[in-house]
């Protein structure tokens, strides 16, 4: 009978290490590597990191950035744990299966998705800042990537670019992730105070009915409020 120590899934890999290099036959061997894959599962179950230790994992694996649409945050308070297959359709806690998501991402996910079908919802509405996969840590971004991302004429994802005002952020927000998104997620994203709630709501508005106006705003062209005057004007002629 396999005493305590055995229980130890490190050290049955060591066992079963040895017992490979001693089968004689192919049937030995293949006994043992299906009981090596096992082992390696059963120990990585065991020292899955959770938390804090998880995300810096997720981080080291895939960078700062939302698996889902490709956002790169500010920093790593934006970002989410989840898990690739939901856990409601049979996916596991273990670190292949968890990924780190944008709040808008995470919501829209939820347990309706696996991470590909999130990347189909994403495509379809537009909303991919980037196209995961096709660049990583081992091919860096080119230094007008940003601004590419953005726009040529500035209006969409880049409202982290320097010197741009708490509107134009909240605007590109909307303008990337649509009207849906709620205050907390535009709050996180822009990086734009909490104070300022009515914000969102202005950024709403004008990205509901007057999307063109708030082009103008992420352009820096007239404020926010200036925006959601001139389009309350609008809609009390019609």
């Amino acid at each position: 009978m396999a005493d305590a120590e055995n229980n130890d899934p490190a050290k049955e890999i060591v066992v079963r290490a040895i017992d490979y290099d001693r089968a004689d036959s192919k049937a030995d061997k293949e006994r043992v590597l299906k009981d090596l894959a096992g082992l390696v599962t059963a120990m990585r179950e065991a020292n899955m990191p959770d938390g804090d230790a998880m995300k810096d994992a997720l981080i080291k694996r895939d960078g700062m950035e939302c698996q889902g649409c490709g956002f790169e945050p500010p920093g790593r308070e934006h970002l989410q744990l989840d898990h690739k297959v939901p856990k409601t359709d049979g996916g596991s806690d273990i670190i292949d299966n968890r990924i780190l998501l944008c709040g808008p991402c995470n919501t829209l996910k939820s347990n309706k998705f696996t991470l590909s079908g999130l990347h189909n919802e994403n495509r379809k509405a537009g909303r991919m800042v980037n196209d995961l996969g096709t660049r990583r840590k081992s091919q860096p971004a080119q230094p007008d990537e940003t601004k590419a991302n953005a726009g040529a004429d500035g209006e969409g994802g880049d409202w982290n670019e320097p010197g741009i005002s708490s509107d134009q952020k909240l605007a590109r927000v909307f303008i990337k992730h649509g009207a849906g998104i709620n205050n907390d997620d535009a709050f996180r994203i822009s990086g734009v105070s909490p104070k300022d709630y009515w914000r969102p709501g202005h950024a709403r508005a004008v990205a509901k009915h007057a999307p063109g106006r708030l082009r103008e705003v992420a352009r820096g062209e007239i404020s926010l409020n200036k925006a959601y005057e001139i389009y309350g004007r609008q809609s009390r002629k019609r």
